[in-house]
């Protein structure tokens, strides 16, 4: 009886892998350094070789360009579709580009008294977020006033093994994460939240409401409110890398060279 349960659920699985992926696409996107999305669904790639390329809603190729100069983009932003946020961190410049790659302007962060800034990401008013590595010193940096608008320790809050991939403003959190751990802080760095990631954690997307985390085989579905896992989905194909547009409720999966889009509501029924 077991055995007849366990052959149900992965044939439940089948047909909601292939009846739910409303579009597949083979895209020239391997060796992905970082991905984001936009609220209009577009998706763009940051590629080892610096290339960085937009693909549309539905996966076709848009536009590329490579950055002058600036090496390769360590994060970006896209929540804002028509100013586009690049982090060089090798260079300590931050670029500001339309929704075409055109740029508008750029920062030099040395010039601001910055030299080691591991993360940046812009905030919701259009402040700037950075952290400075080795002391883990979170700074909110007005591009109005030109000054630093406050600054807090998070290094309280973090392992002696943890180091921080990326920070953002996400709803009314501001997210730090590690490679342990997910941090939900509040805009003056008290801790709300944290959630420890399995160790073998491949992807993760944060929401308003969810953290979307995917191992080799499976996503799950976690509430940033309880930290408990709502659902589990396991997947047919490696996940590689993994984004959720809100404004749609489309969950897009890349294995082995393809995108997958699904309703997220649709995949996480069964």
């Amino acid at each position: 009886m077991i055995f007849f349960r366990f052959n149900l659920t992965a044939f439940l699985f089948f047909i909601s892998f292939s009846i739910n992926a409303q579009t597949v696409k083979k895209i020239d996107a391997k060796n992905i350094e970082t991905i984001a999305l936009d609220s209009r669904g577009n998706i763009h790639i940051v590629k080892t070789n610096q290339e960085i390329a937009e693909y549309s809603s539905d996966g076709n190729f848009v536009r590329s360009f490579i950055p002058e100069n600036r090496n390769l983009a360590s994060y970006l932003d896209v929540s804002n579709p028509f100013k586009l946020f690049f982090f060089f961190r090798d260079f300590q410049e931050i670029l500001f580009t339309d929704r075409y790659y055109s740029q508008l302007s750029s920062i030099n962060l040395y010039q601001f008294g910055f030299e080691n800034i591991s993360c940046a990401s812009p905030s919701r008013n259009g402040d700037l977020w950075l952290l400075e590595e080795g002391i883990n010193e979170v700074y909110r940096y007005s591009l109005l006033q030109h000054q630093k608008i406050l600054n807090f320790s998070i290094k309280q809050h973090l392992s002696k093994t943890e180091y921080p991939n990326y920070i953002k403003e996400v709803h009314h959190y501001l997210v730090v994460s590690t490679n342990q751990s997910i941090h939900f802080l509040d805009q003056t760095g008290n801790e709300i939240n944290n959630f420890e990631k399995p160790v073998d954690c491949i992807a993760e997307y944060v929401s308003d409401n969810l953290i979307w985390m995917a191992t080799k085989n499976e996503i799950k579905q976690i509430d940033t409110n309880t930290l408990k896992t709502k659902k589990t989905v396991s997947m047919q194909k490696p996940v590689e890398h993994l984004l959720y547009n809100s404004s749609n409720n489309k969950l897009l999966i890349f294995s082995e060279g393809s995108i997958y889009f699904y309703n997220a509501t649709d995949l996480f029924q069964y």
